[in-house]
């Protein structure tokens, strides 16, 4: 084993080879003496140890947060890219085709703002909503807010 009698640290001694050597461990992690398929440790704080994946990360993969009472990355809600907690409400980022939209609570929501012909988007339900039944397109619930009348009224 050259000069060492054991192999530093964030290595560990490889006997698959000839002659036997110190390979690396997985990155960042500290592994065990002889078998680098356990990650024990991280190499410092500034990474995280994520349990399932075996591994020490800088940040989670895209689309997961991580869980400190799972200690690994886990899924955000499907609306978002990313985020900081596993709700709807705790996206950072959302997915293509939707737009972050703040709530009269002041909770965030990943919301599709365009609305079927007929329909209008309500800032209160951040849902899509029927236009009053004199209106083909609006702007808002009431016969004054249409942007084009139904020709049935």
């Amino acid at each position: 084993m050259s000069c060492w009698d054991e192999c530093p640290i964030s290595t560990y001694l490889n006997d698959a080879v000839t002659p036997t050597v110190c390979s690396d461990c997985p990155t960042y992690c500290r592994c065990e003496k002889d078998t680098n398929t356990t990650c024990l440790e991280c190499m410092n704080s500034t990474f995280f140890f994520d349990r399932v994946r075996n591994q020490c990360l800088l940040k989670c993969p895209q689309s997961t947060t991580y869980s400190n009472a799972s200690e690994t990355c886990l899924s955000c809600s499907p609306y978002c890219l990313e985020c900081d907690g596993f709700t709807e409400f705790d996206c950072t980022e959302c997915i293509d085709g939707l737009v972050q939209f703040t709530l009269p609570n002041n909770k965030k929501i990943c919301v599709d703002r365009n609305c079927d012909p007929g329909n209008y988007f309500d800032e209160e339900t951040a849902n899509c909503e029927a236009c009053a039944v004199e209106c083909e397109e609006c702007d808002g619930a009431s016969n004054s807010e249409c942007l084009s009348c139904s020709y049935t009224h």
